[in-house]
């Protein structure tokens, strides 16, 4: 974008002109590690764009906002945190960081999914092994920039 301003320098007008870079936002990575129910997990989400964007959270088509259901959400100029604390069922789906500025808006989903594991804590050949839950987070992203 190309600025024009003008001012006096006592009686002469001065006019300059100043390219300001903007840039629409992108997400540059989208991280989580893996969490049992009744851990906290979290989603980190790497940002960039002229001006900074603003981040925003959603589970499915629900906005997510700050202490809710055991919500934490943490927003920096290039980076959001979201974190689950005390997973349990109903924190399963998937879930949205988005990025926008003036010049667009691009979004980054990773679903939390349950998985379940079998194994042998003996090492027997038997089939009563412990069951555990492990959740899984999978990343797909999405760019819709003006």
């Amino acid at each position: 974008m190309l600025v024009l301003v003008t001012f006096k320098v006592g009686l002469e007008s001065v006019e300059m002109r100043k390219n300001i870079n903007t840039v629409a936002p992108t997400i540059q990575e989208i991280k989580s590690g893996t969490v049992a129910p009744g851990r906290s997990g979290l989603i980190r989400c790497e940002g960039a764009g002229v001006p900074p964007p603003a981040f925003e959270w959603y589970k499915g088509e629900k906005k997510l906002f700050n202490g809710q259901q055991g919500i934490i959400i943490q927003n920096f100029s290039t980076r959001s945190i979201l974190t689950v604390t005390n997973v349990t069922q109903e924190h399963f789906g998937n879930y949205t960081c988005v990025a926008a500025n003036k010049l667009g808006t691009t979004n980054a989903s990773l679903p939390l999914n349950h998985v379940i594991a079998y194994g042998h804590g003996d090492g027997d050949d038997d089939d009563e092994g412990e069951k555990g839950d492990i959740l899984v987070w999978n990343s797909s992203s999405k760019d819709n920039t003006a």
